[in-house]
């Protein structure tokens, strides 16, 4: 940058503060933390130079511009960018801006080049943070909120847009999330396609643009569709990335995010403006419901049977948000495709049985992990244990009469009832799937129980099993939703059917909860974990899902197992009330039971 020796530690700048240390360096700015005469202040300092380098002058010059046209040319960039930094100082009541304190502008070199600097509150930039750290789901939907928030807010009073890219993004000592006002517009990596091909901005591009910001914080710090097995991805991959997003290639979930969380991202990154959140307010909402743990959010006031028809439909489209985010959730997730997915296990130390193919049903309700103890090694340390291995058989040391619910649930043909137990707080979920390819779920969304059953027919309903009453989910309502079945159906395609029991890769006897149990463990060769807890005549009434060997996603309490699965989570019976089409969407949510509060 031309000014760089301009500006050197201990100089003065805005009369009170004194520059204490370079902090960073990009093209756009240098970032100086600066300090007050006491020390017992900072703050940062921005400097941000047109043109950034004597460069600028001759692409300008090449490109046909005289010497005075391109002084003139940077001058009017310099005041341009003044003027939109002073707009947002006017109205700086946004936590999740840049909190701008100070600005001027300042003439070198005899004039051929502006200097704009900018006093702000301390902060760091989130580049620096993940360069060494990896966003956990919790603070990766904390910055969604934030980032969100600044956008509405930049909307609602008419501001300056401001670039939504990683790079312009910081954090505070207090880990407040805000949007900076630089960034280079040469930066393709967040735009939504339509912005990428140069249409007119669409009312929902920064849906786009937040939601990729947060697959990449949820993808190891690495953009939608850029390889994993690649440890140093050029130039030319990273554009590689995003040409394949902006073309419409599908987005395979992030690797490092759960069954909702992934929904709410890819919906937000969808291809088609239409198939994403509606604005950023909504997208807001949406996560607002995730980090409470609702997920879903009952209107208040549900409408009267008798009056479908006098709704307004932008209340139609907030109730299909509110009601069934969580169904959204999990036909954009990879939910579907998880339970259906050639998990194959790894082979047993004793036997030789053939590999299942099943992930089980223990992601169904929305959870994030929780890290779970590691496993005791001394005598100390197993004596407080919850869970103390005894003996541990061979995998084969039963018949294959005792494991005849196991087999029920690996070869897909069950019904099961229990409580889904995460953080302490335990919920209500039911799950039932048949040969013939028909699936039940359901999941407590703020105290009403809602599923959603696939019949073997490929039907899809929403069901309130409470109520007895069903919806259809026909393809307007699906299409009014953004909604597709295409991975469930690719999913079905793979077929349970064909799934054989095996034996466990361990089986230990095991105090459980204060209970002498036997547990089954199998491992998986994606590193997943499932451990069965059966009594000594072979009934399963604990399951623990694991994502690797140390994180623990959820635990499932069986009050009920079956292999015999009721007529009415097939398809849905004579005694439950079909709804259908917008209208019956409405009918539906009127008989949900009213929201606890």
């Amino acid at each position: 940058m031309l000014t760089t020796a301009a500006f050197n530690v201990a100089d003065c700048v805005f009369d009170t503060w004194f520059i204490h240390d370079c902090v960073d360096r990009k093209n756009e700015y240098m970032q100086y933390l600066v300090k007050s005469e006491e020390g017992e202040k900072e703050a940062s300092l921005w400097v941000v130079d047109f043109p950034a380098s004597n460069d600028d002058y001759l692409i300008l010059m090449e490109n046909g511009m005289t010497k005075e046209q391109a002084v003139v040319f940077f001058r009017q960039a310099a005041n341009d960018f003044l003027g939109s930094i002073q707009k947002h100082l006017e109205k700086n009541e946004c936590p999740h801006l840049l909190p701008v304190e100070a600005v001027k502008l300042i003439d070198t070199n005899e004039e051929e080049q502006q200097t704009v600097l900018i006093l702000t509150k301390k902060v760091r930039s989130l580049q620096s943070i993940i360069d060494h750290y990896l966003f956990s789901q919790e603070e990766t939907v904390r910055l969604g909120l934030h980032l969100c928030a600044a956008v509405s807010y930049i909307k609602s009073n008419d501001l300056p847009r401001r670039l939504l890219t990683i790079d312009n993004i910081f954090v505070d000592d207090d880990g407040n999330y805000s949007l900076g006002c630089f960034g280079n517009e040469a930066d393709t990596r967040f735009l939504s396609p339509e912005e990428h091909r140069g249409e007119s901005t669409v009312y929902n591009g920064d849906v786009h643009s937040i939601g990729v910001i947060l697959y990449t914080l949820l993808n190891g710090n690495r953009l939608p569709l850029l390889p994993q097995n690649l440890q140093n991805p050029t130039e030319a991959d990273l554009a590689n990335a995003v040409q394949n997003r902006h073309a419409g290639l599908p987005l395979p979930p992030p690797k490092n995010s759960s069954a909702a969380l992934t929904g709410i991202v890819l919906k937000a990154c969808a291809y088609k403006a239409k198939a994403r959140f509606s604005d950023v307010g909504e997208l807001l909402s949406t996560l607002e419901c995730l980090r409470s743990g609702r997920v879903v959010v009952m209107p208040a006031d549900a409408a009267k049977k008798d009056q479908p028809k006098n709704v307004d439909k932008k209340l139609i489209k907030k109730w299909i948000s509110i009601c069934v985010t969580a169904v959204i959730v999990l036909i954009v997730s990879d939910f579907f495709i998880n339970l259906f997915a050639d998990d194959t296990v790894k082979t047993p130390q004793v036997s030789d049985g053939p590999t299942v193919a099943s992930d089980g049903f223990t992601v169904i309700v929305h959870t994030e992990p929780i890290e779970s103890q590691t496993q005791p090694t001394t005598a100390e340390s197993v004596e407080n244990s919850e869970t103390v291995s005894s003996v541990v058989p061979s995998g084969t040391a039963y018949p294959e009469a005792f494991y005849s619910q196991i087999k029920a649930y690996q070869t897909g043909q069950y019904h099961m009832v229990g409580m889904m137990e995460k953080d302490g707080e335990k919920n209500h979920t039911e799950v039932a799937i048949t040969k013939q390819k028909s699936i039940y779920m359901t999941t407590d969304m703020d105290g009403a129980v809602i599923g959603i059953l696939r019949d073997p027919d490929g039907n899809f309903y929403l069901v309130n099993p409470t109520g007895k009453t069903c919806l259809e989910l026909s393809s307007v309502v699906m299409k009014l939703l953004g909604m597709s079945t295409d991975d469930i159906e690719k999913g079905v395609e793979q077929s349970m059917n064909n799934a054989t029991f095996t034996y466990p890769n361990e089986t230990a006897t095991v105090i459980y909860r204060e209970r002498e149990l036997i547990c089954c463990t199998y491992y998986y060769d994606n590193g997943k974990i499932e451990k069965f807890y059966l009594t000594a005549d072979g009934v399963v009434v604990y399951i623990e899902s694991y994502s690797s060997a140390d994180v623990l996603n959820n635990t499932v309490e069986v009050t009920s197992f079956s292999a015999e699965v009721p007529a009415e989570y097939i398809s849905p019976t004579a005694e439950y009330t079909r709804c259908k089409g917008v209208s019956g969407l409405v009918e539906f949510v009127s008989s949900l039971p009213p929201r606890q509060q």
